[in-house]
């Protein structure tokens, strides 16, 4: 599926978050990054795109936010294919 930036700009200073907690197409690993202006935000726009995609998660799933600093250079490997 395409990926869907997008367009809407907005000033000021958004935040960065990852998952890696949702349900995918197949039972492997997940990740998502989601940019957003706070994490409540955040959740709201990675349920409507896994809606989107037609990916239904658990009625009582907890998705997992992590908020990446951003003030200084960092990697972040989401997956490594480790299970």
């Amino acid at each position: 599926m395409p990926v869907n930036f997008n367009t809407n700009v907005r000033k000021g200073r958004m935040r960065v978050f990852t998952c890696t907690s949702f349900v995918g197409v197949w039972p492997v690993g997940t990740a998502a990054i989601i940019v957003a202006d706070n994490k409540s935000q955040a959740e709201m726009l990675l349920r409507k795109e896994l809606r989107r995609r037609r990916l239904k998660q658990p009625k009582d799933l907890t998705l997992d936010l992590e908020e990446v600093p951003t003030h200084d250079e960092r990697v972040l490997v989401l997956l490594d294919g480790e299970y």
